[in-house]
Order: C-alpha cells, then sequence, then structure tokens
C-alpha cells in the first residue's frame, strides 16, 4: 500500500498537497460536529480509503461523509457562525446555480480549474468535502426523484439556455415534487437508510450497519464511521479490498491552485 501512495501521491505532488488541503477542511468539519455532538460518518471512496489504506485510495481527489438529515440541518445553521473565513457553504441556498441536494465545504485558499459547464459557472471553486444528508425513504420515490434530477443534471452540463432549464426544473423538483414525497414517504418507507430525495445515488443500508457510529483511523486522526464498515462497504463496491486493475489518475498539472 505504501508503495502505491509513492508512485500516485508522493509527498509535494499537487495531488497530495490537494488531499492534505482537503484533509484539513475536513478537520474542521469534525470539530464542529464534535464540539455539539453532530453525527455523521466517512463513507464512499474516504471511508473505503481508511478501511484499505488507512488514509486516502492514493489516487483519489474527494472526501466524502454523510450525516443523518436532523444533524445535517443542524450543522447548517451552526456552519455559517462557525466555519473559519477561508471556509463557507456551497449548497442550493448559498449558490444558485447549484442543483444538487446535498452541501460542500468550500476553501477558499484554493482554486479548481475545471472544464465542465455546470461547475464553471459556480461563485465558488476551491478544493471541497461532499456532505450528504441521509435519511429512512422510499425506494420506488428515491429511483424516481433521481432520474428528474438526472435530467437536470444533464442540462446544467449543456449551454446557458439548457442550465436555465435546469434551474426550472430542479426547482419544481425541490420545493414542489420532494416536500411531497417526503410527507407520503412514512407510509411507504422500509427502514433502509439511503440519501435524501434529489439525488443519483442509490446505495441503501440497514440502521445497525450504520448506528451506532465508532472511529477509524484516517491519516493519522480519528474519524467517525460506520457500525459495520465491511457490510457498508459491500453493499458500495462488493470486493472493496482489491485494488483496481486500471486506475485513473484525476488531477492533471495546473488544474489546481492552492496558496
Amino acid at each position: 500500500m505504501k508503495d502505491l501512495r509513492e508512485k500516485y501521491n508522493p509527498d509535494g505532488s499537487l495531488l497530495r498537497n490537494a488531499q492534505l488541503r482537503m484533509l484539513e477542511i475536513l478537520c474542521e468539519f469534525d470539530s464542529i460536529c464534535r464540539k455539539h455532538e453532530l453525527r455523521y460518518w466517512l463513507s464512499d471512496g474516504t471511508l473505503l480509503g481508511a478501511v484499505r489504506h488507512k488514509g486516502f485510495i492514493p489516487w483519489d481527489d474527494d472526501v466524502d461523509v454523510m450525516m443523518p438529515v436532523s444533524d445535517y440541518k443542524k450543522f447548517l445553521k451552526i456552519a455559517r457562525k462557525e466555519l473559519p473565513e477561508h471556509l463557507c457553504l456551497q449548497n442550493r441556498k448559498t449558490e444558485k446555480n447549484f442543483i444538487n441536494n446535498f452541501t460542500k465545504i468550500r476553501d477558499r485558499k484554493s482554486f479548481v480549474h475545471e472544464q465542465q459547464h455546470m461547475t464553471g459557472r459556480y461563485a465558488e471553486r476551491g478544493l471541497f468535502i461532499d456532505i450528504f444528508p441521509m435519511r429512512k425513504t422510499c425506494s420506488y420515490f428515491n429511483q424516481q426523484a433521481g432520474k428528474i434530477h438526472y435530467r437536470c443534471y444533464i442540462l446544467s452540463m449543456q449551454d446557458e439556455r439548457h442550465h436555465r432549464k435546469s434551474l426550472l426544473v430542479s426547482w419544481m423538483l425541490f420545493n414542489i415534487l420532494i416536500p411531497l414525497l417526503n410527507m407520503l414517504t412514512p407510509f411507504f418507507r422500509d427502514g433502509k437508510v439511503r440519501h435524501s430525495y434529489g439525488g443519483c445515488f442509490y446505495e441503501e443500508w440497514d440502521e445497525e450497519t450504520i448506528f451506532p457510529l465508532t472511529t477509524i483511523q484516517f491519516e493519522e486522526k480519528e474519524f467517525l464511521c460506520p457500525r459495520d464498515c465491511d457490510t457498508y462497504l459491500k453493499a458500495q463496491y462488493n470486493n472493496y479490498m482489491e485494488i483496481p486493475k486500471n486506475i485513473e489518475h484525476h488531477i492533471k498539472e495546473g488544474q489546481i491552485e492552492i496558496w
């Protein structure tokens, strides 16, 4: 595993510097959550990296965490006051061009040069971590809302005319359809924990796979994680301990500025 990091993100490389800046953001997030007793857990490639590499996947370029929706809402209120000045929240309320159902914490001391139309429209474009709200939902509702969001996503990736359409459809999705689905959910939910409505992520977990939360080492620091990481990761990646044969290096020289 050590050889992989030396190959893909040696000390001083652009990717490694980006990872360390994202780690700083994660530490700020963790500090606020622990101070206010808010629940979160490392997820996706971040959790996989913690289990398999005790830190970042050597070629990975993002950080993902999840929160129960009740804790997520509390965090958003608190973070506006307690995040340091060089960090900011980016979500549907703070960024007019943002169409996703989650929040990013952006770093204002870095800049990511992205070619996509959608991300190129953002006012804040520094390095970031993603925070996903999780709740017990209905699988069918989740898939239908996800299909609409995916259409918004595709439109937003195109020119300005299509992007304006995506904003309209997204507004209808989050202000009309999803509130209705949330009202109906208690009658149809199956007890599985999933992403909140309005995203294109369809993984699901039993509550006892996640709670009570425990801790795991990530880059020589301790962060919260699901109770049963093995079952959790198998739901996402199946044989998650196997190193992929075709490894894609996402960050190219000159793509990120850090100061």
